[in-house]
């Protein structure tokens, strides 16, 4: 991950840009058409926004006007903690029958997973169970009976134990040639369970000017840097939508289409574009008759 973030750093002096360290937001204020970014010396102004912090992180930041209360209610959801990720290799997706394979436990329940989901690529055959385990202090061992204990429990199959591989990653900081294993654990909020109403997709929940890009709301690997990244190039996408339209490709474009927040705008955007192509077909039609018949 840091030869990532290391090479993002790179592209970023090359265009001119600049990261500005230990500078925490402490608050974020917009007007008819700027935002103010105030830390505790310095003053931002800018047109966008771009929260990427862990969602408990948000509540040290003031934000006027508020966000939607659906989003600033959810954010107060997510519980900070350290956890061991883990991936489960099966032969098959089992759990396509009757489940999603979205498992999410709640804080009194007695187990020590945190989150799991199905991480099926769309062309494997095989099946994986990714997620996060919330004790960092069991061993290996200890960490796959339960595990393997409670997926046996929520899909209500034995099928869960007969695993063909099993895989623990813990952190890893990585500095100039030097490789340090870190005693915690992943630094993943996970949301604790609550009424279906308050689980809102963040980045749909995104505004005009507020854009949410964490890796916990990356919807395939969240909690990871693939999460950040996905979440990253999808919310980079909202902001080229606003400033630079032209810049998007058709990919692009399919990917954010299905977003609330661009949904509206995009439909009439291609509305207008239909029309435009028209009247321009139209009118070409005509000159070329005009000029067939004066002949």
């Amino acid at each position: 991950m840091a030869r990532i973030t290391e090479e993002l750093l790179r592209h970023i002096r090359i265009e001119g840009g600049n990261i500005i360290y230990n500078k925490p937001v402490t608050k974020i204020e917009f007007n008819d058409d700027r935002a103010y970014c105030y830390t505790t010396q310095y003053c931002f102004k800018c047109s966008i926004v771009v929260i990427a912090v862990p969602p408990p992180e948000i509540s040290y930041i003031h934000i006027e006007p508020p966000l939607p209360q659906n989003a600033s209610r959810s954010q107060t959801l997510y519980l900070q903690s350290d956890n061991i990720f883990f991936n489960v290799f099966y032969k098959e997706p089992f759990w396509n029958n009757e489940y999603s394979g979205d498992v999410l436990a709640t804080p009194e329940s007695n187990t020590i997973l945190n989150v799991a989901y199905d991480a099926t690529c769309d062309n494997e055959e095989q099946g994986v169970i990714a997620g996060f385990l919330n004790n960092t202090n069991v061993t290996s061992t200890t960490s796959k009976l339960l595990l393997f204990e409670t997926l046996s429990r929520c899909f209500q199959t034995n099928e869960a134990k007969r695993w063909i591989n099993y895989k623990e990653c813990e952190r890893v900081l990585e500095r100039e040639d030097v490789i340090i294993q870190s005693e915690c654990g992943w630094p993943m909020s996970v949301m604790q369970p609550c009424h279906i109403s308050d689980h809102v997709n963040h980045i749909n929940a995104s505004t005009d000017r507020t854009l949410f890009a964490a890796s916990e709301y990356a919807t395939k690997w969240p909690g990871t840097v693939d999460g950040a990244i996905e979440t990253g190039e999808l919310v980079a996408c909202l902001v080229l939508l606003k400033v630079r339209p032209q810049t998007l490709n058709l990919a692009d474009m399919i990917a954010i289409s299905s977003l609330d927040t661009v949904r509206h705008s995009f439909f009439i955007g291609i509305a207008i574009m239909q029309c435009f192509c028209l009247a321009m077909n139209t009118a070409i039609l005509f000159s070329l008759l005009r000029v067939a018949y004066s002949k």
